[in-house]
């Protein structure tokens, strides 16, 4: 363009429409080498005369054209931000808190006054905000997103339980490609989680309990199973003629039955079967009295009951 009349550039050249000399901001359509046009503001100040001729000062700043959508996209935004079940978190390029919606305060317990301005680590230090900031440490050096961050978390409103949750963490940028900052959208993968470790629990029974005939095979398979996936610890105990290899009829059995510790499993424990070793060792009293009329005991351990058992 250097040499050629200004006037060129706009989309009424050859007319008067935009007149150059104006000074201040005026709204013009400027044509691009493609032949498409930019909203631009247009401001010109005059800065000196000399030999050359009178030098001026032209500034011109793309101006955002209103979409057919930016009506929806305003409600979208709205609704994220007021509505959404979906914890939708901001932050600028050094991971401070800009904004976050209700569904994001009611999983921290926190609220917008008290966050803004400071790192996730700062606000949430007994949450695992350590490692959900390295992962936005590594969107912000490579621009890629981040989906599906596991969170487990005890909220304000189930305090009494650990919940679970899916982040994804991705750049914002603005129209001309800088950096904005970050966005955390989270939601509530509680149940899924649960469905998921209850099939898989379901998996490895189906390969591991009942595989052999052995009956100490299949006791262990069973706690193998059931420890962690769905206890701390277990004790399998069965009457004593099923060691020798008999068979028994279908039915509760006499409460004088003896039964013997089979196998048993504690998350803590490394070796898990040295405790089963105590050869006779005395089960539970509610397993007895659960094999004599058929039906499930729940012991609480601080009972006098659950003291006999943790003591037998």
């Amino acid at each position: 363009m250097v040499g050629r009349p200004v006037a060129d550039l706009l989309t009424g050249a050859g007319t008067t429409a935009h007149p150059l000399a104006a000074i201040g901001d005026i709204a013009v359509p400027l044509r691009r080498q493609d032949g498409t046009f930019l909203p631009c503001r247009l401001a010109v100040r005059a800065e000196r005369e000399d030999e050359a001729g009178k030098r001026w000062t032209v500034t011109l700043t793309p101006v955002e054209q209103a979409s057919p959508t930016a009506a929806l996209d305003r409600a979208l935004l709205e609704t994220l931000f007021t509505v959404s079940p979906v914890g939708l978190y901001l932050l600028d390029p050094d991971l401070r808190i800009v904004r976050f919606n209700p569904a994001a305060e009611g999983m921290q317990g926190s609220s917008v006054a008290e966050a803004v301005g400071r790192r996730p680590t700062e606000v949430w230090p007994g949450f695992p905000t350590e490692a959900v900031e390295r992962v936005m440490e590594k969107v912000l050096a490579t621009g890629q997103p981040v989906i599906g961050i596991e969170k487990h978390l005890h909220p304000p409103g189930d305090p009494e339980h650990e919940h679970v949750y899916s982040a994804s963490v991705f750049p914002l940028h603005d129209g001309r490609g800088r950096l904005l900052g970050l966005a955390d959208a989270t939601v509530d993968v509680t149940d899924r989680h649960l469905a998921r470790e209850r099939l898989e629990v379901l998996a490895r029974a189906g390969t591991r309990i009942g595989s052999a005939l052995d009956v100490l095979d299949t006791v262990r398979g069973l706690a193998e199973v059931s420890v962690p996936g769905l206890a701390d610890g277990m004790a399998v105990e069965v009457v004593e003629p099923v060691l020798a290899g008999e068979d028994l009829e279908p039915g509760p059995v006499r409460g004088d039955t003896v039964l013997r510790r089979a196998a048993c499993r504690s998350r803590d424990d490394p070796e898990p079967w040295t405790a089963c070793d105590q050869e006779g060792a005395l089960p539970p009293v509610a397993a007895a009295e659960a094999l004599a009329d058929l039906e499930p005991r729940m012991v609480d351990p601080q009972s006098s009951l659950g003291q006999r058992a943790l003591h037998s």
